[in-house]
């Protein structure tokens, strides 16, 4: 990133995903230099694009610890990257479907795959939660799914309330002997099916 004149004007150089840029800015080089600083939001690298590049940083640098991969100046002794610390990461979420889209949804579905999208829609529940949600999360008599943070993306846990059809959804579930998971495929379950719901 970085500010230069040609001809009589100032230009801001800069990358975006990857991709050099170059903007003819005007005459005024404090506009160019203030236009700039707003590089970093127009480049929209986003915490996990900076993750996914310490953590290839980091992996170089095991690698040549290890002998796999000489570095000019020698062998580190030690990964310089150990102390860095990766980027807090918040996915967000913009579109929801109406209860009509929702509806339509529900109607083309295959019925095993319609309580999950129920759980999906009522809950915001990401897929992976979803898919490894556990009987014991499960309390029908508060009316909640427990989420630890063990359980999460974001190691952050929560209480997530069930209402009406989401309670009946799962109180009418076919559970396994010996299979701790709400959502399971018949065939390979590793148990038989026992009465539906939940204590």
């Amino acid at each position: 990133m970085g500010v230069f004149k040609k001809q009589g004007v100032y230009w801001i150089d800069y990358y975006l995903q990857g991709h050099r840029k170059r903007e003819r800015i005007g005459p005024d080089k404090r506009l160019a230099e203030a236009e700039s600083h707003h590089v970093p939001a127009r480049s929209s690298v986003t915490p996990a694009t900076i993750n996914r590049e310490l953590a290839c940083l980091k992996r170089m640098f095991n690698v040549a610890r290890k002998g796999l991969m000489i570095l000019k100046g020698g062998v580190p002794t030690t990964n310089p990257m150990a102390m860095v610390s990766l980027e807090g990461e918040r996915n967000e979420r913009d579109r929801v479907l109406s209860g009509e889209e929702f509806g339509r949804l529900q109607a083309a579905a295959e019925p095993w795959l319609r309580p999950i999208l129920l759980v999906a829609y009522a809950t915001g529940m990401r897929k992976g939660e979803i898919r490894s949600l556990r009987w014991d999360q499960v309390d029908l008599k508060r009316g909640t799914i427990r989420l630890r943070s063990t359980d999460t993306k974001t190691d952050e846990g929560r209480v997530i309330p069930l209402n009406q059809a989401l309670t009946s959804v799962f109180k009418t579930a076919t559970r396994y002997v010996g299979c701790p998971w709400v959502f399971v495929n018949p065939a390979n379950a590793g148990g038989v099916a026992s009465e539906s719901g939940t204590s």
